[in-house]
């Protein structure tokens, strides 16, 4: 059995604060398995990112390309101080039995014949058509030429998500792109068993929570003044939010409380994160196009109902029906307080209902059955005739 996996990851995978976790479970449960990790850290030279950032994409968002999503790590210059680090890469570790980027920018495929596996969210091409609407201009087409390259000579591509899989099946020519469900990013111990008593508790606290960043803070606006609505009525209703800080805001009310970003891998923080999971009585983000998927299932898993946007890779994930929580079409205040209402509604036994079908619903999403599942298919892969 392969047992020397060398990991490229932007930032240091054992930190949990890089990329929503992914990184610091991936290569965390390859080290439960058995597999020895030889992590590598291709982060972009922190002078070369500020001379990009600061200087140059500023100047070509002021003149002549306003909306570029161009940046440091799309450039041609980052490819090639990540290519001289995944060379070097290759001849320190030349033991490895496979080579993993979590980014489908780059891959070491031109140092090495070993499997090199790309595992990531989407491409930049999608990012731009989907979530900016726009098309690419100069920088960005020249940023998606090298990464389709990438991902065209990729031995095995990994996707997170069933519509971007799809999406990029037919994209690319590439016959070894797959989609093999999704993870909760939490250790897999947590949170096993649940009983009415626990729920009641739940129900009871009337505990509102919102994970994101401040990329999210469309949302978490909303759902702030959704809250100040329903505080005519029940003044006990309060909001903890994970991600953004107090100075994010302009005006907070009393109700809110924000924790900022907390690390998982840091005892109190993580205990605190945990805590903010199992104690919530519904999770909410209606953030346009995209609702913090990797933290809906954290909630789920602690069974804890949701209200989200009905977005293409959650509703790819679990339906257009969903028995633990709402959809929410619109991010507007009116609509947020009035799911919130119907929930806060429920009997016991039907919010009882809602969180076991939370847990249920992502209970086998465990990073141990996707890392299985992931070197099942590659090794059904190398065998296949």
């Amino acid at each position: 059995m392969s047992k020397v996996i060398t990991i490229f990851t932007e930032g240091d995978s054992s930190d949990s604060g890089i990329w929503s976790n992914i990184p610091y479970f991936f290569t965390k449960t390859l080290i439960e398995k058995g597999y020895f990790i030889h992590r590598i850290n291709v982060e972009g030279n922190p002078f070369f990112k500020y001379l990009y950032d600061k200087l140059l994409c500023r100047i070509l968002r002021h003149t002549i390309l306003k909306k570029t999503s161009y940046s440091y790590e799309r450039s041609r210059l980052y490819a090639w101080e990540t290519n001289l680090r995944m060379r070097k890469a290759v001849k320190q570790h030349p033991d490895s039995d496979y080579y993993v980027s979590t980014s489908f920018s780059f891959s070491p495929t031109r140092y090495t014949s070993k499997p090199c596996i790309l595992f990531c969210d989407w491409t930049y091409e999608y990012y731009i058509h989907h979530f900016l609407n726009k098309e690419p201009d100069y920088p960005e087409r020249c940023a998606i030429q090298r990464q389709d390259n990438v991902i065209e000579h990729a031995s095995y591509v990994f996707v997170l998500f069933p519509n971007v899989a799809e999406y990029m099946k037919q994209y690319y020519s590439n016959p070894h792109i797959f989609y093999l469900g999704n993870v909760i990013n939490s250790d897999s111990e947590t949170s096993k068993s649940c009983d009415v008593p626990i729920c009641r508790i739940k129900q009871k606290n009337k505990k509102i929570l919102f994970i994101g960043l401040k990329k999210y803070k469309e949302g978490a606006v909303a759902l702030i003044h959704a809250i100040s609505q329903l505080h005519t009525i029940d003044a006990t209703i309060s909001l903890d939010i994970i991600g953004m800080d107090i100075s994010d805001f302009t005006f907070l009310p009393d109700f809110v409380r924000c924790h900022g970003y907390l690390k998982k891998n840091i005892g109190a923080e993580g205990d605190l994160y945990e805590s903010l999971l199992k104690n919530a009585t519904v999770y909410v983000n209606t953030t346009p196009k995209w609702a913090g998927f990797s933290s809906c299932l954290e909630a789920l898993y602690h069974y804890t109902p949701i209200i989200t946007t009905p977005y293409a890779s959650f509703t790819d994930t679990f339906g257009t029906l969903i028995p633990f929580g709402y959809y929410c079409n619109e991010n507007t205040s009116n609509a947020i307080s009035s799911y919130l209402n119907t929930l806060f509604q429920l009997s016991t036994e039907q919010y009882t209902c809602m969180c076991m079908a939370a847990h249920e619903s992502v209970k086998d999403f465990t990073w141990s059955s996707y890392v299985d599942k992931m070197l099942e298919q590659i090794k059904s892969e190398a065998f296949a005739p």
